[in-house]
């Protein structure tokens, strides 16, 4: 074999491996925005664009099926909005069994995700958001009671949906 032929070798053994290279960056950028993504469906434009109380939102993406409610609004005590609150249960596949997650989402005034309280099951979200208070059902002894919890302008850390039971917000 010539020198010339295994220059010419060389290079296209190059180019391939520039080739890989730039393939394996490209799925690895794909798979972090899926696992960025996983357990939700990316984006709250759905329930925030046009916020209704207690609407109720399915939104079915790939392998991924997700229910929200945009529950209603945490105001000041000069009337001026602070968090837009919403809850979801969904659900990922994850080889041939499907996994539940529940939480309370909080957003800013400019509609960014600042706060998921994840809770340990889809019983557990609040049934509605009124006056600034959140409230949670639960049965004990056969009678449901009613745990309610107040939101102030700063998030409550941590959020108790039973005096037993409480959950600190994760940054998202």
């Amino acid at each position: 074999m010539t020198s010339k032929k295994r220059i010419q070798i060389t290079e296209e053994l190059q180019e391939q491996g520039s080739m890989k290279r730039k393939t394996v960056v490209i799925v690895t950028l794909f798979v972090i925005f899926k696992i960025n993504c996983l357990g939700q469906i990316c984006g709250f434009e759905d329930i925030l664009t046009h916020p209704i109380r207690n609407k109720n939102i399915l939104r079915v993406d790939h392998s991924t099926r997700s229910e929200r409610t945009f529950l209603g609004l945490i105001k000041d005590s000069n009337g001026n909005v602070v968090f837009y609150v919403a809850k979801e249960y969904y659900t990922v596949e994850a080889a041939l069994v499907m996994h539940g997650q529940s939480r309370i989402l909080f957003f800013s005034i400019d509609k960014k995700l600042t706060a998921a309280y994840y809770l340990d099951d889809r019983g557990k979200l609040p049934y509605k958001l009124s006056r600034n208070s959140l409230y949670f059902k639960r049965t004990r002894d056969g009678k449901e009671l009613i745990q309610v919890v107040k939101i102030r302008t700063k998030l409550p850390i941590p959020l108790c949906v039973t005096p037993d039971d409480c959950y600190w917000p994760q940054k998202e």
